[in-house]
């Protein structure tokens, strides 16, 4: 999204970017499970309404796995943020 409203700007396409990612750092690449989509519609409302925020949000918890984020919703819940 951020390539597509120019937020950022890459002169080559998405998929050569995430390929690039993917060889020159330590990123793991995780699908949703069900489990995660189940949890993503059953978190309480303090977490924003957004679907891929809630997404991101579940992922979180069943990796245990903090967020970094600027979220203002996100950072007043009771999900582990690192900032």
């Amino acid at each position: 999204m951020l390539m597509r409203k120019q937020r950022i700007i890459i002169d080559i396409s998405y998929q050569e970017f995430i390929g690039l990612l993917k060889a020159s750092n330590n990123y793991i690449f995780k699908g949703i499970t069900p489990k995660i989509a189940e949890l993503s519609v059953n978190l309480p409302n303090e977490i924003n309404q957004d679907p891929a925020d809630r997404i991101i949000s579940a992922t979180s918890i069943i990796t245990n796995t903090p967020l970094i984020t600027a979220d203002k919703n996100l950072l007043q819940s009771k999900l582990k943020t690192i900032w």
